[in-house]
């Protein structure tokens, strides 16, 4: 019969709880031989007597000096940053570019001039213009941000 495996593969290894508990008995064995011999002795008396001088005080152990620090150099301070500025308003000429809806514009369809809101672009590029419920399709050559710019242009 082979002994188990315990410590990393090794053979030789045999179960340590039954080797701790020999070990302990035979212990215990010799400190009641030992205490029985030490009952029967007296006591010795030391030899040394106590010293009426006080103990000596050992000095503090000396710290090394802390080198002298460098001074360094302060970092340089970083500017604030600015805050990025709101975008620009369009334009008029930009809005009527982009078709931009809800953008209040006059416009000519013939010799009468009309005053709308758009809607977005409709088919070949023409912006769409609602007017008193109707909607119609304005080229963007024929659009005015004011009453006075589509009278000049006349």
């Amino acid at each position: 019969m082979t002994a188990p495996l315990l410590w990393h593969g090794s053979p030789s290894a045999r179960l340590l709880g039954a080797e701790t508990a020999i070990m302990a008995t035979k212990k215990k064995k010799a400190k009641k031989l030992s205490s029985r011999k030490a009952a029967s002795r007296k006591p010795k008396k030391s030899k040394r007597k106590a010293s009426t001088r006080p103990a000596k005080k050992r000095p503090a152990p000396k710290k090394p000096k802390a080198a002298a620090k460098k001074r360094v150099a302060p970092k340089p301070k970083r500017a604030a940053r600015k805050r990025a500025a709101p975008p620009l308003p369009k334009t008029f000429a930009e809005k009527v570019r982009d078709r931009d809806p809800s953008t209040e514009v006059w416009y000519r369809v013939g010799d009468v001039l009309s005053h709308g809101v758009m809607l977005g672009q409709g088919a070949a590029g023409n912006a769409m213009v609602v007017s008193n419920g109707v909607v119609s399709g304005v080229p963007a050559e024929d659009l005015f941000e004011t009453q006075a710019a589509a009278d000049a242009a006349r």
